[in-house]
This record gives C-alpha cells, structure tokens and sequence, in this order.
C-alpha cells in the first residue's frame, strides 16, 4: 500500500518524500513497540527499512536512526554475515512496555470522576530550560495540565503516585518548595474554567477530528499483510500522541458528543482488525 501524500506533513516528511532520522526515529519507536517488542528477538535492518519505505521513509534516515538509538543503548547492533540484527536494550524495552500499556488503554474505559483535582504549586527552585521542557513533557503524560500562574492541574487524584514519581525523577520534591495536594471548588470559581484555562479543547477536538477522517476513510488491509503492518504502524503512530496532549477529562468536563470517544473506539477497532496480518508479515519477514 502506497502512503498518501497527504500522510507526509503528518509524518514529519518533506515535500519530495523523504524524511529526516528524527521523523524515522519516531517511527521505528512505533514500529519497535508494536511488532518486535512482543517476540522479544529484535529486527534485521532490511525488515525495518522495507515497512519504512511504505511509509515513505527512505532507507538512508532509517540507518541514521538507527545509528542514533545504538548510541545510548537504545538498541544493541549484531553482526551476522553482512546482515545486521536490532536488539532492543533493557532501557528501551522497559519504556515500550510501559508505554504501549499506556497507549493501547488510552480512552478504552470511563472513568467515575468525585470532584476532587489534583494541584501542583511550583516552587521557587530555578530549573534549565532542558529540565522544564522535560518535566512538562512527564506531568502532561500523567494527564496534568498547567492553569494560572504555572499551577499544574489534574482531575484524576489517583495519579498522584505518578506526578510524585516524575518530581522526583526531576529532582522536583523535597527542599524546592514545591506543593501537591487535593482540593475541591467550594462555591467561588468552576470546574469548566479550570478547564479552559489548562486544555484547549477546541484544538484538541480538532485534531481527533483529523484522525478520524483519516483512518475512517482507509480500506480494509487485513487481507494483506504489508499493507496492514504498514498502516497499523501509521494508526498507533498517529494515535500515540493523545495520551500526551489529552488529559482524560471526565465526561462531565467534557463536550457533548466528544469526537475523543469516537476516535478512540475507532483505533481499538482497527488496532483489532489490522494485527494478526500484519503479524504474519513480520514473522514472514524476520524469518
């Protein structure tokens, strides 16, 4: 199956097709999680090269990703004649498997909201620039959202293990003078302005929009393995940036008719539909 031209902006591709290591690099992380990570064996170069290509990622910034995850121990290169064998290191393993749980469950199950938010209050501890972008990224990850005044913001009050998790991982907690603790409105304010002033819903409506149009209108794969690999590689590629950027609102925060739910009930159904066959092509491929 020949990728859409409309596909390539998405992909981080340029105009001509090509693409640059960091875009493959980002899919050769889908690609890891979703097709080598369960046999626990790795991949051959010319398996990874050849379900990039129908995506439109050329050989060349394929290998050059490839040597960038080597580098810090991502993957773990072995020789075997002229070909070349991808372990996956312990590091990176132990990421895909805490991830993919967290991607494959994304939007799968409703939860009973009673109420309570999450807050996190910064500190007065300085932070680099490297470090904030960091512990942005993990608080939004465990569904936080940042409200005035740098105030971090989550619905779930179970998460709290994780948020103290990634403070701690950023060496956010102790002495910094940072604050978490649980609250409830009480009779000044309202939950949906605390909404809209963490989330752009709008934006975020959008771009499940954008999903949907683009795997509703896709054909049925499933009867050929290449094209279904390569476009179950595409659907959790583009479906894996949700977990990051949508915080799992309760549905009472929520629009009526939240294309969120739509889309989500849309990749576990393709997810479902495409897997064994692209299965088959990469056990056929690795073989």
């Amino acid at each position: 199956m020949a990728l859409r031209s409309t596909s390539a902006p998405i992909l981080g591709t340029t105009a001509d097709g090509t693409a640059s290591a960091e875009s493959a690099r980002g899919l050769l992380l889908t690609v890891l999680g979703e097709l080598a990570r369960p046999g626990g064996a790795g991949a051959w170069t010319r398996t990874l090269v050849t379900l990039l290509d129908g995506l439109a990622i050329k050989d060349k910034a394929v290998r050059q990703a490839l040597s960038r995850m080597e580098r810090p121990g991502w993957l773990e290169r072995e020789r075997h004649g002229r070909s070349v064998r991808w372990v996956l290191g312990h590091e990176l393993l132990g990421q895909l498997e805490s991830g993919g749980s967290r991607i494959y469950d994304f939007g799968q199950r409703r939860q009973q909201w009673n109420g309570s938010w999450l807050l996190l209050v910064p500190g007065d501890q300085p932070l680099d620039r490297a470090t904030e972008f960091r512990l942005a990224r993990a608080l939004r990850w465990t569904g936080c959202g940042t409200a005035s005044r740098g105030t971090w913001i989550c619905p779930w009050v179970a998460r709290r293990p994780e948020v103290l998790a990634v403070l701690d991982a950023h060496s956010v907690a102790g002495g910094s003078g940072a604050s978490l603790f649980e609250s409830k409105l009480a009779g000044l304010g309202a939950d949906a302005d605390l909404v809209a002033g963490a989330w752009d819903l709008d934006a975020l409506g959008r771009q499940y929009s954008q999903f949907l149009h683009r795997f509703e209108s896709v054909g049925d794969d499933a009867d050929d393995p290449f094209a279904a690999a390569t476009e179950l590689v595409d659907l959790v590629h583009q479906w894996r940036k949700f977990p990051l950027i949508d915080p799992e609102l309760p549905a009472e925060l929520l629009p009526n008719d939240w294309s969120g739910h739509q889309a989500a009930a849309l990749f576990e159904h393709r997810r479902r539909d495409l897997l064994p066959a692209a299965q088959q092509w990469w056990a056929v491929s690795e073989g």
